[in-house]
Formats: structure tokens, sequence, C-alpha cells
């Protein structure tokens, strides 16, 4: 959902990306790189790109082309941060990922006699705890082990600030 970008997705990402480094995608200002933005160079090394530029770029080149809009809350914010961090190849391989592991989880359930109305209403969250748990996996596999500390904390902080 649109609303969910602007008054969810963006704060809690900007939080987490909203200084300069220099890492594998070059100099880096509120998660745009100069790798992927060579275009914008000057402006991420004068570091003067504003909120509402980045939260543009953020909305075209990743949650549109990542299908947040199509997804439900929780889900959406966290696929979004997850298309910032890791990049949308990583989304594509773990998005159908989440649904078939609930999936799983749902015939277990159901086969214990567990399944209710409120059981699907939860179910996004659920999707949204798997796919994170399918991050955190992905992080200790392609971040170098300096990084993985803070990227798996961010995860972390994902799940408290959105389930």
């Amino acid at each position: 959902m649109r609303e969910n970008f602007r008054t969810k997705a963006i704060p809690f990402t900007l939080r987490w990306e909203a200084g300069f480094t220099v890492d594998s995608g070059g100099a880096t200002y509120k998660g745009i790189s100069e790798k992927q933005f060579p275009e914008l160079r000057e402006r991420i090394m004068a570091q003067t790109l504003t909120d509402d530029e980045v939260a543009q770029i953020y909305m075209t080149k990743y949650w549109i082309p990542a299908g947040c809009d199509r997804l439900p809350f929780p889900l959406d914010c966290i696929v979004f941060d997850c298309a910032v961090n890791l990049g949308l190849d990583d989304v594509e391989v773990m998005l159908p990922e989440a649904p078939k592991v609930g999936a799983h989880l749902i015939d277990l359930f159901a086969a214990l006699g567990l399944t209710s109305e409120s059981f699907w209403q939860a179910k996004p969250y659920l999707d949204a705890a798997i796919y994170t748990a399918l991050r955190i996996e992905k992080h200790n596999i392609k971040t170098p082990k300096e990084y993985r500390r803070g990227t798996v904390n961010r995860c972390y902080d994902a799940l408290r600030t959105f389930l």
C-alpha cells in the first residue's frame, strides 16, 4: 500500500541509511550509492540529497519494482527495506519462498486443528517473519563477515518495528 511507503517504510529505512558511508557500492549517502547512481555522484559526495529526493528514488527504483504496492503490511515494508539494503535480485529470489514456508506451516497448524480466523489475519505477519529469516540467511551468505552484525541487527529492528 502506497501509504505505508511514506508513513512506515521510508522512516524505518532512512533510520538505517541516514548517513554517509563508503562500502561495496562506493560512496553512499542515505542508501543512494554512486555505483548504482553515478549521475548523482557529486550530490552523494556533497551529501546534499534531501529526504524527499531519496524517497522519490526509493519509490521508483525499489518500492515499485519490488512489488511492494501489491504486498500486505508488514511484508511490504520489510521487502522494501531488503530491496534497498540487498538489492532487487535478492528480493526476487526470496519473496516467493516466504509464502511456501507459510503454506507449509498453515498445513501443519490445520492438521493440528489450530487454524482460525485470527490465524488468517496474522498470515501477513507470519510471511513477514519468514521473509526476515530468509533475509538473515542471505546476509550470512552474502555480507562480508565484518558487516553481518549490523545487517542482522537491522533485520531484528525491522521485526520489532513492523510486527
